[in-house]
């Protein structure tokens, strides 16, 4: 049994930006709508990786599903369960501060429990663990499965597989298009 995990690719917005951490939220729910950066098509050897899976996965997120298309195949389930684990949306008005600083501080905060207007730390792993056995049921069945999925929880999904016994590279994939072959005997 194989499963494969590839970040979506790059997604066409601005990251350069100095907001609030109340116009981080409104930035958010954009980079949820946005698509992709036509600028940054997927290397050869993601495109190579995926050559002889048999089952694809995607969240409901534009960047996941036009991720899969860009790849050259049509996902046989994109569901919002795939999605991207919930970033905190505080109401704070000042500071202003880079774009980076709120995305790196406010997942810190989530994993340290803070949950303004998102799911918890602890639905956030729930959720991951029962994606990674959704992907485990179908790599049971059809062998080899590819998720085009998000960064964050791609990083859980990687920590339980490996948790329950999958074999694969030490870190989760981090990059844009970037791929993790995982694999259980």
């Amino acid at each position: 049994m194989t499963i494969i995990l590839i970040r979506h690719g790059r997604p066409d917005i601005r990251t350069d930006l100095r907001l609030t951490a109340s116009e981080w939220a409104d930035w958010v729910e954009h980079y949820d709508r946005t698509g992709l950066d036509p600028a940054l098509p997927p290397p050869a050897e993601t495109i190579a990786v995926i050559r002889d899976c048999r089952q694809f996965v995607c969240s409901s997120l534009a960047r996941s599903r036009e991720s899969a298309t860009t790849l050259g195949v049509t996902p046989d389930l994109c569901d919002a369960t795939f999605r991207e684990l919930d970033m905190p949306r505080p109401g704070w008005r000042t500071p202003k501060l880079p774009l980076t600083f709120w995305l790196i501080l406010l997942r810190v905060l989530w994993l340290l429990g803070f949950s303004a207007r998102c799911e918890s730390v602890s639905d956030g792993r729930t959720r991951a663990r029962a994606c990674a056995e959704r992907l485990t049921a179908m790599a049971a069945t059809h062998g080899t499965v590819a998720f085009i999925g998000h960064g964050a929880l791609i990083w859980l999904i990687a920590r339980h597989l490996k948790a329950t016994g999958w074999t694969g590279p030490r870190q989760a994939p981090r990059q844009h298009w970037g791929f993790g072959i995982y694999r259980r005997p």
